[in-house]
């Protein structure tokens, strides 16, 4: 891979008023090629309604 670009992002909330609880988050993405790039993101949910832990990887194509 050649990485000619990269960046990086975090999310997080608490409360509202009719949900109690917390939301984190965090990603990154790279630029491998001029119109190629790979981002990867987790991202962890525990409030009123349960616990959810995610992960993903996503793939884009400018055209």
């Amino acid at each position: 891979m050649c990485r000619r670009g990269r960046g990086a992002g975090a999310f997080g909330a608490t409360r509202s008023d009719d949900v109690s609880g917390d939301t984190m988050g965090r990603g990154a993405s790279y630029l491998i090629a001029k119109r190629d790039s790979v981002s990867v993101f987790g991202s962890y949910i525990d409030n009123s309604f349960g616990t959810r832990d995610a992960v993903g990887i996503s793939y884009s194509r400018e055209v």
